[in-house]
C-alpha cells in the first residue's frame, strides 16, 4: 500500500520517539534491583517519579516534532488513518506493540481531543489478529 508522504513521515517520527521513550523507561527500570538491594528508598522514589513523568513528556516532545515535520497536516483528521496504518505496519510483531499503540493513541488525543475511541484514528483491541495479541492465545493447546 502507498501512503501519503506526510503519513509515512509522521509514523516514522512517532516510532522513533516511542523507541526513545522505551529506551529511557528501561534504563530507569534496570536500576530497580540495585536500588532495592541497597535499600535506596529515595532513589526508588525518584526513579518512580521519573518513570511516571516520561510518557507525558515524550508525548509532548513527539507532538512538537510531529508538528515541525508535517506542519498543519497534524490537524488533518483524514491523514491520521494512513499514519495509523503505516505505524501499525512498523510495530507489527513487536513484543511491546500494545504500549506502542497506547503511545500513538496519546498523540491522537492531543491532536483531536475526544471522548471514547475513534477506530479510524485510535488503535483498538481488534486491530491485530490473535497471534499478536498475546502468547496465551497462541500457545493454548486443545
Amino acid at each position: 500500500m502507498i501512503f501519503p508522504a506526510a503519513a509515512v513521515r509522521g509514523a516514522d517520527v512517532i516510532l522513533h520517539s516511542f523507541d526513545e521513550f522505551q529506551t529511557r523507561f528501561r534504563a530507569i527500570t534496570r536500576r530497580a534491583r540495585e536500588r532495592f538491594e541497597n535499600r535506596d528508598w529515595d532513589g526508588i522514589h525518584r526513579d518512580t517519579v521519573k518513570r511516571l513523568s516520561l510518557q507525558p513528556q515524550a508525548v509532548a516532545e513527539t507532538f512538537e516534532v510531529l508538528h515541525e515535520q508535517i506542519g498543519e497536516k497534524i490537524s488533518d483528521r483524514e491523514l491520521w488513518p494512513s499514519m495509523k496504518e503505516a505505524y501499525s505496519l512498523a510495530i507489527l510483531g513487536r513484543n511491546d506493540f500494545e504500549v506502542a499503540q497506547t503511545f500513538f493513541n496519546s498523540l491522537t488525543r492531543r491532536a483531536f481531543p475526544h471522548v471514547g475511541v475513534d477506530p479510524q484514528i485510535d488503535f483498538i483491541s481488534d486491530d491485530y489478529p490473535l497471534p499478536y495479541r498475546g502468547w496465551e492465545m497462541a500457545s493454548t493447546r486443545l
